[in-house]
């Protein structure tokens, strides 16, 4: 009860579900202490989902829907019971609720405990967000995350050419209401969302979705987009699609591609400054910590990479390396925090003998301490749980 009230932004995780191929989302809200669920947002219909992650500025939670275009509400306002009000008052409601109904059991498994039913949270009733504004729905199709600063929300849309739905370019919207300032079409899906970088919006682009199938296929291009006005600023083609958000850095623009490569971009012209070659396709957004660019391809091998000249620091393969042998692709991006990298794999080919698995690389492996050739297993103090 103590918790219920003192509800705070920085308190709270969100997070959507949702694929393609569901019929529908919800946008869920936990307390981050106790797993508690403060507020939920069903929304059903065919390509609506919520895959990337939302973004939380100035009390709201902001994201992509899929087909639902792009939604903003709020994080501590709540509707309960057809009532509006505080998160920490529906928080308090909803407790109390589970103390009535706690005693009610216990009186009448004290009358005939036979027929007494314990309750479980799905008797109790649910909060939503009060939506603040929800733009694009049937329009646009948005599945990265949105970018938020300024006052603007930027959002990347997709057009589905299986299904016909959606618009190709970025979107910049007004926080407030939602009204659209401007749209800039893009040649080429631009999946992974907008950058900010300064006054631009830097945006990666890919003529496939990430099935690995479609590969050989690939295009892909990066584009710089004003944030003022949305005219674009450069675009660059490069060898392969762009599936992930661009990283920047130190007036460089990094990005993954499905080419096998890592590409660093002047961010004022779109100059190329360097490229990596990884050897196997990235579908993964790369990671900058300090002075090293991290990223994990779709066979598993784990890249430091110097952010200066784009020179190898140290590789490690999941699958091979002798304190993990965990076959499987990386989707998501490496993230690296404590002088650690933690990536995700996932093998959709055999699920069963090869569970998704979460990998730390250790300390040596780290961006302050990364050897020139790759670790070894006491060095890296790598590890693998399910």
């Amino acid at each position: 009860h103590a918790v219920a009230q003192h509800v705070q932004v920085d308190e709270l995780a969100v997070f959507g579900d949702g694929q393609h191929s569901s019929p529908g989302s919800t946008l869920y809200c936990f307390e981050v202490e106790s797993g508690r669920l403060v507020w939920q947002l069903p929304k059903t219909g065919k390509f609506i989902h919520m895959e990337g992650t939302p973004t939380l500025a100035d009390g709201k939670a902001i994201l992509g829907a899929g087909n639902d275009g792009v939604l903003c509400v709020s994080l501590r306002r709540v509707v309960l019971e057809g009532g509006e009000m505080d998160a920490a008052a529906a928080l308090a409601a909803i407790d109390a609720r589970r103390r009535d109904k706690q005693a009610a059991y216990e009186r009448d498994k004290a009358k005939d405990p036979t027929f007494a039913i314990p309750p479980n949270e799905a008797s109790l009733p649910k909060a939503a967000p009060v939506t603040l504004w929800q733009k694009g729905a049937g329009e646009w199709h948005v599945d990265a995350p949105v970018a938020v600063s300024g006052g603007r929300v930027l959002a990347a849309s997709a057009y589905v050419d299986r299904d016909r739905i959606g618009w190709r370019g970025l979107l910049c919207l007004g926080a407030a209401d939602g009204n659209l300032l401007w749209r800039t079409p893009l040649p080429i899906n631009p999946w992974g969302g907008p950058t900010l970088a300064g006054d631009r919006a830097i945006v990666g682009c890919c003529s496939i979705a990430a099935e690995p199938e479609q590969i050989p296929s690939a295009k892909g291009c990066v584009a710089a987009i004003a944030l003022q006005n949305g005219k674009e600023l450069w675009r660059r083609d490069v060898g392969g699609g762009v599936l992930s958000p661009v990283a920047v850095s130190k007036g460089l623009a990094i990005c993954t591609a499905t080419d096998g490569k890592v590409y660093a971009l002047d961010v004022e012209r779109g100059e190329v400054r360097w490229t990596y070659h990884g050897g196997s396709p990235f579908f993964a957004a790369p990671a900058i910590a300090g002075d090293f660019v991290y990223a994990a391809d779709l066979k598993g091998v784990v890249h430091a990479i110097a952010l200066a000249d784009g020179k190898k620091q140290w590789t490690l393969d999941t699958a091979a390396h002798p304190a993990i042998k965990r076959p499987g692709m990386v989707y998501g991006s490496p993230v690296v925090q404590g002088g650690r990298v933690y990536v995700v794999t996932c093998n959709f080919a055999d699920l069963s003998a090869f569970p998704c698995s979460v990998i730390c690389v250790g300390e040596a492996g780290s961006a302050t301490t990364a050897p020139a050739t790759a670790p070894t297993s006491k060095q890296t103090n790598a590890s693998a749980t399910r």
